[in-house]
């Protein structure tokens, strides 16, 4: 007995609305795609209305419909003229369109996901099963989205609204100053940092990430670091203390040793959290589950930062570089909005930008251009001759604010960058 989850009388009072009301037939375009009505014949019958106003007067009745349906050579998959008329006769209330569409919606949302689980017990191959079991997820996280559109009057209302209720909460600085004046990063956004080898990105990921610490707990996926050396960097922000300070017996006074004490606790055990996840073989739905836990965990779960990008795992197989950084990006962006926290992925740049020794572009991510596209906002670290420790931070894009540069001082021993006196943005 087929147990999938449908309802064959919301999918009839669906079809017979739009043929009862023509015009209702955009607004369900908006709300249903053809694939999710269960029964075939209801979904050929909804694929030839959608055709109609697409492509034909837009009129959908009991003579455009059947013609349609003639055309597609499905005409008798459709029921023919007996099943037509009873779906006019079904005498659906229209005001109830919405109601309707998301029954059809919700049960296709379920058949979805008992889909995913039975290929899940029948794949022999674990990671390629994964794979595409989260990429079906993305899609349903995404329909999920039932987001609608509004007047600008209504956005404007909303905004305002949102001011009184705290809407600052739900964005996050960076605690530079002088680049804060630059960026500010929102919830849901797939923020970049990218640069080449000894520029500091991970150290500005893990500053970046000990600033919002002050909102709420932070997820830092390292694929480039163990946790001894992550967490030591952390202890170094924290109290300031240069490396060779910390790890030379030496120079670890009583006055050091209290501060890294009291670091160390707060990182561990204070009122938020770095939580550090290093694990070896990394995929984005192992970053996807641990940072799912982490919020139900913790209700002031603030952001996920990984380091770095082309170090994940995409279980499918037989991909170029190109077409694996694309939907690895993809990934990043889509669970930016699932877990409602700001993804900060760090990523390389292509190795010829390097050799050249300029300012590094957008078209210099390394593998794809799917980086530039997906990125809300994308920081560029540089520095100019590795015999200085002048720096310059480079915001190359942002979605909600100005492009612009930063001078900066990059702090090696304390793994941080520090302003200088200037900044601008353009």
């Amino acid at each position: 007995m087929d147990r999938l989850p449908h309802d064959l009388e919301a999918e009839k009072a669906f079809l017979g609305a739009i043929l009862h009301k023509s015009d209702l037939i955009w607004e369900a375009m908006q709300k249903v795609k053809p694939v999710e009505l269960y029964h075939v014949q209801h979904r050929v019958i909804y694929e030839a209305m959608v055709d109609i106003s697409e492509n034909g007067d837009g009129k959908i009745d009991l003579v455009t419909l059947p013609g349609a349906l003639r055309d597609r050579g499905e005409y008798e998959m459709a029921g023919g003229a007996i099943y037509l008329s009873g779906l006019f006769d079904v005498l659906p209330d229209v005001a109830n369109i919405d109601a309707y569409c998301q029954i059809i919606v919700t049960a296709a949302r379920s058949r979805t996901l008992i889909e995913i689980g039975r290929e899940l017990q029948t794949q022999q191959d674990p990671d390629e099963a994964l794979g595409h079991a989260m990429n079906r997820l993305m899609e349903v996280a995404d329909r999920s989205d039932n987001s609608e559109s509004k007047v600008l009057e209504d956005v404007g209302e909303e905004y305002r609204e949102n001011q009184q209720q705290g809407i600052m909460a739900q964005m996050f600085t960076t605690g530079i100053p002088m680049l804060d004046n630059i960026v500010t990063f929102r919830k849901e956004n797939m923020v970049v940092i990218a640069g080449h080898p000894g520029t500091g990105k991970s150290s500005l990921g893990l500053q970046i990430a000990m600033n919002v610490m002050k909102q709420g707990h932070v997820l830092f996926v390292s694929m480039e670091m163990g946790k001894a050396e992550l967490w030591e960097r952390a202890v170094q922000a924290r109290t300031g203390c240069a490396a060779e300070v910390i790890d030379n017996p030496k120079f670890v006074t009583p006055e050091v040793r209290d501060k890294i004490a009291k670091a160390s606790s707060e990182l561990r055990g204070g009122p938020r959290t770095l939580e550090v996840f290093a694990p070896r073989y990394c995929t984005p739905q192992t970053i996807l589950g641990k940072a799912m836990a982490m919020k139900a965990q913790h209700s002031d779960f603030k952001a996920v930062v990984v380091d770095f990008l082309q170090r994940v795992h995409w279980p499918e197989r037989g991909l170029g570089p190109v077409d694996e950084t694309t939907k690895k990006s993809r990934a990043m962006k889509d669970m930016a909005r699932i877990i409602g926290a700001p993804m900060i992925v760090l990523s390389q740049l292509s190795r010829n930008s390097a050799r050249e020794g300029k300012e590094p572009q957008l078209h210099d991510l390394r593998d794809s251009g799917a980086i530039e596209q997906d990125a809300d906002t994308a920081i560029f670290t540089h520095r100019p001759s590795e015999e200085s420790n002048d720096a310059v931070l480079l915001v190359r894009k942002q979605r909600h604010g100005p492009k612009g540069r930063v001078e900066c001082i990059f702090d090696e021993a304390r793994c941080r960058f520090i302003e200088k006196t200037r900044s601008y943005s353009y």
